[in-house]
């Protein structure tokens, strides 16, 4: 318990929430921070299956599925780790310690920079999640990071397809 205080402590002293230019309220770097520092616990309730299906009806983002194929609910959670927005480009990471799902920086931050994630979605029904994250290497949509070529390619395709048909229109 008390390493999970500290820890708790540490984390508030390295990061704040502010508002954010990606989506909603973000997480920021309050000072450099350095690669492989705990930055956050993802915390929230286990669901049950039914439980689960409600949250993504009533469009719950904040659903993290663990290595065991349990389901955590973040917006019930008392931490920051709800906070992180998605980038194409991000800083940092999901790891898993004794079970626990923590935030980790995969790369040295600057202070003041907005801390981001990969969410590890799967390219089914991308198109519902846009991407706002503003990378130059963004994709468009919230995809894992090894579908993104994939998803260039196919949006690429299909902005030549739909180039082609407004010139054949026009």
């Amino acid at each position: 318990m008390l390493r999970t205080i500290h820890l708790r402590s540490r984390e508030r002293k390295h990061v704040s929430t502010r508002n954010s230019k990606i989506h909603g309220i973000g997480v920021f770097a309050n000072q450099l921070i350095a690669t492989g520092q705990v930055l956050a616990h993802y915390d929230g309730r286990i669901l049950s299956a039914k439980e689960v299906k409600r949250e993504l009806a009533a469009g719950n983002r904040y659903l993290l599925e663990l290595p065991d194929g349990r389901v955590m609910d973040g917006s019930t959670g008392n931490d920051l780790g709800r906070f992180f927005n998605y980038s194409c480009d991000p800083s940092a990471y999901f790891e898993y310690r004794e079970g626990a799902p923590l935030i980790i920086s995969s790369r040295p931050i600057p202070r003041g920079e907005e801390i981001t994630i990969d969410y590890g979605f799967e390219p089914i029904e991308v198109t519902r999640f846009p991407c706002t994250c503003g990378k130059p290497n963004c994709v468009g949509y919230i995809v894992a990071r090894p579908y993104h070529p994939m998803v260039r390619r196919l949006w690429s395709a299909d902005s030549a397809d739909n180039a082609g048909m407004r010139t054949v229109r026009g």
